[in-house]
């Protein structure tokens, strides 16, 4: 499954979005965000620039389904998906005109919007269907078959995948102010850019989804230009190690500032997560309060370790402080003492895992999701 096949279907899409202008641009903005609130695609499309190219037809008739791409299964899933979820929830967007700039034939309208954020639930479903996968083709490579597994296999799972994560994770509501870029085309004003607008009536879903599938085709490229970057960070770090002092800000503490800092979108409803294990003699429960993310797509958070005693309810401990987690599940917990510890949350099945480090100093613990744990483990 390579971001070579999936994006061209996913991010032709925008090529729906064709056709004539309004007369200011914050009414372009303002009319195509109510035609998405709707569904309306076909009206949507009026309000966007005209993009030269042979490949609209196509993209027409797969999107509206009276084409099968048959050769990219997996971009289809997660077409379908996206389709699927933004017929449920875009009636769920709202926005509010803030400002709008214009300058000859160009503009910038900033919109502040809040939609449900799929990023979460998305993220779990891939990392589900990058499991499945690889345990589906060392399946059938052990089985003398080749290892390889049929695209519609792979499509089906990420679809289950997907309805299986919201039981793990939430749509959020998200608030963010967007940029949107316009310009004149025939003496009329349109939105000359829909990946924002087309990201918010998606709920964040193709923006997850390009930041999990890497582009192979770029691949030499970039190993070129990280090798060239590494050379200039070494030759640099030669020459400022003896510059650096005890007063630089360690890497957790950077991150905790990052947590704290203006450059955080704030989520308008947090989302808690839970995660538990226990013994004879004691239960530990953490709990992940989801409150943003940072301008590098990081979410963060609050987080408290709550340890009970079995045999005393009232002797109970606690630990709290901050996170910041990455696209992959994998981050780092810093407690109010400054404190840092590991985590990675991964998907085992039907339900997510936790496993973190430096608990108590080194020590490893691994979690299982509470809700999860409590009907399923005796």
């Amino acid at each position: 499954m390579k971001k070579k096949k999936l994006l061209p279907v996913i991010l032709t899409f925008a090529l729906l979005f064709t056709g004539c202008g309004a007369a200011k641009p914050a009414s372009v903005v303002e009319s195509a965000i109510k035609c998405l609130q709707e569904n309306k695609l076909d009206e949507a499309r009026e309000y966007f620039a005209q993009e030269d190219t042979d490949e609209t037809e196509a993209v027409e008739k797969v999107t509206d389904g009276t084409e099968e791409d048959t050769e990219d299964a997996v971009g289809n899933a997660f077409l379908g998906v996206m389709n699927d979820f933004a017929k449920e929830h875009a009636k769920d967007i709202t926005y509010e005109i803030k400002d709008t700039k214009e300058d000859g034939d160009e503009a910038t309208v900033t919109v502040k919007v809040t939609y449900k954020d799929a990023g979460a639930v998305t993220k779990l479903a891939y990392q589900d269907l990058i499991e499945q996968s690889v345990s589906s083709a060392l399946t059938t490579s052990l089985a003398g078959a080749g290892g390889d597994i049929d695209e519609s296999d792979i499509s089906a799972i990420f679809i289950k995948s997907f309805e299986n994560a919201q039981d793990s994770a939430a749509f959020v509501d998200k608030s963010e102010k967007l940029e949107i870029s316009c310009k004149k085309v025939d003496g009329k004003w349109k939105i000359s850019d829909s990946t924002d607008l087309l990201n918010v009536y998606y709920g964040n879903i193709l923006n997850t989804l390009e930041k999990l599938t890497p582009d192979d085709s770029d691949s030499d490229d970039d190993n070129k230009a990280d090798t060239e970057a590494d050379t200039e960070a070494d030759t640099e770090a030669d020459t400022s190690e003896q510059e650096t002092t005890d007063t630089e800000p360690s890497e957790a503490e950077s991150d905790s500032a990052a947590d704290n800092s203006s450059d955080v979108t704030t989520y308008d409803t947090p989302t808690t997560a839970s995660y538990t294990t226990w013994d004879d003699t004691s239960e530990v429960i953490v709990d992940m309060t989801y409150t943003g993310e940072n301008s590098s797509g990081q979410m963060v958070g609050n987080f408290t370790f709550t340890i009970n005693d079995s045999e005393d309810s009232s002797d109970s401990q606690q630990i709290s402080g901050s996170f910041i987690e990455n696209e992959d599940g994998t981050g780092t917990m810093t407690k109010s003492n400054g404190q840092t510890m590991d985590y990675s949350i991964y998907w085992s099945t039907d339900h997510n895992n936790m496993t973190v480090t430096g608990v108590d100093g080194s020590s490893t613990i691994d979690l299982m999701d509470a809700t999860w744990a409590y009907a399923n483990v005796g």
